[in-house]
C-alpha cells in the first residue's frame, strides 16, 4: 500500500478505530494489565494493530472465547 493510500485509509477508518478501542476500554475490568496494554492506550509505536487495521490486514473474526 502506498503512502497516499495509507493516509486515505487512516483518514476514513480513524473514527472506527477510536470507537472500537473505546468500547473495549469501557467494558473491560480495571486492572494493571489493561492500563498498560499498548493497544488500549492507542500507542501506534508499541502495537501493530492500528497499522494492520489501516492496511486492511486485520481479521474481522474475533477468536476470543469466553468460559
Amino acid at each position: 500500500m502506498h503512502s497516499k493510500e495509507l493516509y486515505e485509509s487512516k483518514k476514513n477508518k480513524k473514527s472506527i478505530y477510536h470507537n472500537y478501542i473505546n468500547k473495549i476500554k469501557k467494558n473491560c475490568k480495571r486492572n494493571i494489565y489493561n492500563i498498560i496494554n499498548p493497544t488500549l492506550v492507542k500507542n501506534p509505536y508499541a502495537t501493530k494493530f492500528p497499522k494492520k487495521l489501516f492496511n486492511e490486514d486485520s481479521q474481522t473474526v474475533n477468536k476470543t472465547l469466553l468460559f
